[in-house]
């Protein structure tokens, strides 16, 4: 497993065997930046839409559109998994589980993170026990008629592991 960058708001595990990438998984947290000024600006280039073609418009509008609803912000003291995916050819063999795993101690090392979180698809059952498996708990469960339209998925589930007991 290798994690990069060293940058505190965002992190990036890639699982590799044999030189090959097997998995990866994001983990996004309150930038102190974010927390100090209150915002995130960071510049992100794109393609002048001259420069796509009238199909690529449709699928880069799509893209965007899907990045901006699928965006979730972290609140102080949370660490959310932005993105989990393990390569057909390595699923079912601990791939997932093992970046979890990294990812709850990642987050369990730094006091000031609280809860570990992500969402996940309503039809996604596999995932979902994956989840619970390492201790993860549905906190909320989310309609959205956009996500609907964008990803033909209607629920979503919001799912939390605290990392420090409850008092």
């Amino acid at each position: 497993l290798d994690a990069f960058p060293q940058e505190p708001a965002s992190q990036r595990l890639v699982a590799l065997q044999e030189g090959e990438v097997i998995g990866t998984l994001c983990l996004k947290r309150k930038a102190e930046a974010d927390l100090l000024a209150g915002a995130d600006n960071i510049p992100v280039r794109l393609p002048r839409m001259k420069d796509i073609t009238r199909g690529g418009q449709r699928k880069m509008f799509k893209l965007l559109t899907a990045l901006h609803f699928l965006d979730h912000k972290p609140q102080e003291g949370e660490c959310y998994i932005a993105d989990l995916s393990v390569h057909p050819k390595a699923r079912g063999q601990g791939v997932g589980k093992q970046l979890l795993i990294w990812a709850q101690h990642y987050a369990s090392s730094d006091p000031h993170l609280e809860v570990l979180s992500l969402h996940v698809s309503g039809h996604n059952q596999g995932a979902k026990r994956l989840y619970e498996h390492i201790s993860f708990r549905t906190q909320a469960e989310e309609h959205s008629l956009v996500r609907l339209l964008l990803f033909h998925e209607w629920r979503w589930e919001y799912m939390v592991l605290p990392l420090r007991k409850q008092t």
